[in-house]
């Protein structure tokens, strides 16, 4: 149940937008100025997940106040589900085409993982160059897709195919940035 917009322009905006904004500067690795707040609207979300639960994910059926934030950065629009303190921010899936904003991971990237693992965390891209890896947030190592491979054009296939999303999974945080209309999960030989 989406209620009408919270602040009118040149109103300060509730904790929760600035607490979305914060978390997009933060992602994308721009300033918080950098960040603009389109909208703030309220919303009633039917679980504690905001209505953004994964699929493996459990999520209590009860409703939880909150808002639907968008904002922008570097030209691109990103839609936060928020609650109304904005201690719990979820990412909504971008649009068809669009960026998703992940921790580390960045826009022109194709896939993006980001992993804690013993010896700390790594961040892990595909791109058109191919791929880059090493400490979050530090100076990455980049390699060039073997040219005995088909690596690049399956990269470019799976693009055309499958639209953007962002998931926690047990390997850690992974992005990916589809142009494809597709929303259904890849499956591989030994999937079944």
């Amino acid at each position: 149940m989406r209620a009408g917009p919270i602040a009118a322009p040149g109103e300060p905006a509730p904790a929760a937008a600035v607490n979305a904004v914060a978390q997009l500067a933060s992602q994308l690795g721009v300033e918080l100025n950098d960040v603009r707040i389109v909208s703030v609207q309220g919303e009633e979300f039917s679980d504690s997940c905001l209505g953004l639960g994964g699929i493996a994910e459990s999520c209590l059926q009860v409703m939880t106040p909150g808002y639907v934030i968008v904002l922008e950065a570097n030209g691109q629009q990103y839609t936060f589900h928020t609650d109304q303190t904005g201690s719990v921010i979820r990412q909504a899936p971008a649009a068809e085409g669009g960026p998703v904003a992940t921790p580390g991971v960045k826009t022109e990237s194709i896939i993006g993982l980001r992993q804690d693992t013993a010896s700390g965390c790594v961040d892990i891209f595909l791109d058109l160059e191919g791929a880059r890896y090493g400490a979050c947030d530090g100076q990455l190592t980049a390699t060039a897709f073997p040219t005995d491979t088909h690596r690049l054009e399956q990269l470019l296939d799976m693009q055309a195919i499958y639209a953007s999303f962002a998931a926690e999974t047990p390997a850690g945080m992974v992005a990916f940035n589809g142009k494809g209309p597709s929303t259904r999960a890849c499956r591989t030989a030994h999937d079944g």
